[in-house]
């Protein structure tokens, strides 16, 4: 799969099938986050994970293709997220590059990389 560029993809059509498919996911990753007492009850949560230990469908999201080390919940009322943004030792976690979503309820998922 193509990295959600624009021009990572052949056609217009390509690029709004992939971010139709992306829509999807975010809005189950959401439904996920939801269900889950720890996740969405605590607006100071911040959570990290090894990648293959955090839960599977967060790990749906990463397009780095296997060279995945951590990945990062934060709340979506989390007071430091709102005054500061990401935190800086998020982009620490990785050597290479950090992935950010934020899912349409406000809360953001990060996925740190090797490579």
């Amino acid at each position: 799969m193509a990295h959600g560029h624009r021009e990572n993809f052949c056609s217009d059509k390509e690029y709004q099938d992939y971010q139709l498919e992306r829509d999807k996911l975010f809005s189950e990753v959401d439904k996920f986050i939801l269900a889950d007492a720890e996740l969405s009850s605590n607006p100071n949560l911040i959570r990290v994970w090894e990648f293959y230990k955090a839960p599977e469908i967060f790990r749906t999201l990463s397009e780095c293709g296997g060279d995945e080390d951590w990945i990062v919940y934060i709340h979506k009322d989390n007071e430091y997220m709102k005054n500061c943004g990401t935190p800086f030792w998020v982009e620490r976690l990785s050597s290479m590059d950090t992935d950010e979503y934020v899912l349409p309820s406000g809360a953001t998922i990060c996925i740190a990389s090797h490579s």
